[in-house]
């Protein structure tokens, strides 16, 4: 069944890079400030990203804040902006700093990543 859900996403990945190339795009960056670390922020931005079909990264920084870049189909940014707005449900984010960016083609058919620093968190 692993590999049934695997080969779904696939295609489903596939339709929306297909998508991606011939609409406009939105290149997001926020900074989420509150209790947004050690309470499964990280992952709730890589599911909700990888059921948007967004691309881009996840980070907890050093000042407590978790910083993100996403990009895709308007629709699915502005969807991903109100969900990290609302949080995790263990979260409370009292603050977001949001930059909208350009379009950065790296990031297209990447996928969405936790990124770790040196000390592996």
């Amino acid at each position: 069944m692993t590999g049934e859900a695997d080969s779904r996403r696939n295609v489903s990945r596939e339709t929306d890079g297909k998508k991606q190339r011939g609409q406009k795009m939105l290149h997001r960056r926020l900074c989420l400030t509150g209790r947004v670390q050690g309470v499964g922020m990280r992952w709730y931005a890589v599911t909700r990203a990888e059921k948007l079909g967004l691309d881009g990264w996840v980070r907890n920084s050093l000042d407590g804040s978790v910083d993100m870049e996403f990009q895709g189909e308007p629709a699915a940014v502005e969807k991903m902006t109100t969900l990290m707005r609302q949080g995790a449900p263990y979260s409370r984010v009292v603050g977001v700093d949001q930059t909208d960016l350009s379009v950065d083609r790296h990031l297209q058919g990447r996928g969405f990543i936790v990124l770790y620093d040196r000390r592996g968190w």
